[in-house]
């Protein structure tokens, strides 16, 4: 873990260099690089939190659960929902969809609507798991997701800067991790077997 932990910074060093950037300000930050006051950001941060606690969640909740009984496959699917959730919060954190796949000549907007289809399809592909845990909490949490895309992209013709986009955002955060730690947490929990009761000795 601790070389794949270099490589990666190594690779992250050449990028920065490769792009005119001080490596040095990838470790820095950002308050002080901007040299802004301590609670800027405050929302966006606790949003990457929240989304780490999810993915945390659903991994977790998978091991704990290997070699159970699951007869619904919710483990694969917390797996599953954990990859997605990773790339997403790396999304949130470095701005991809809006800056990174730009760069390489894939606009936004086919961005989001990949990301779209990757969720319907993981959802058609895991429907007996998902159907097996109160999926509500994350239809619900898509639905404020979807609302701060429209936000975004000012489909409704409502903008009114970013804190009223991000906030639907950062419910369908918090939905989505609620449902991923509740999901475990039952797999986890359904798995549990009483201990017998030894006859008592006379």
């Amino acid at each position: 873990m601790r070389a794949c932990g270099e490589e990666a910074a190594i690779v992250e060093c050449f990028h920065l260099r490769a792009t005119g950037v001080d490596p040095r300000l990838a470790a820095t930050d950002p308050d002080d690089i901007a040299k802004a006051p301590a609670f800027y950001g405050g929302m966006a941060l606790f949003g990457f939190g929240v989304w780490g606690a999810g993915a945390g969640a659903a991994f977790v909740g998978a091991m704990a659960a290997r070699g159970g009984p699951d007869p619904y496959r919710i483990s694969p699917m917390l797996v599953q929902a954990g990859l997605l959730t990773t790339f997403l919060a790396l999304d949130d954190m470095y701005q991809l969809h809006e800056n990174g796949f730009q760069r390489i000549g894939i606009p936004q907007k086919v961005v989001i609507l990949a990301y779209v289809v990757i969720v319907i399809v993981w959802a058609w592909a895991n429907r007996t798991a998902i159907r097996a845990t109160e999926f509500p909490i994350a239809v619900v949490g898509l639905g404020f997701f979807a609302l701060s895309v429209l936000l975004d992209q000012e489909v409704l013709g409502i903008s009114r800067g970013p804190f009223f986009e991000d906030t639907p955002k950062i419910i369908g955060i918090c939905l989505w991790t609620l449902w991923l730690s509740r999901s475990a947490i039952r797999l986890v929990r359904s798995q549990r077997t009483p201990v017998a009761e030894e006859p008592a000795t006379v």
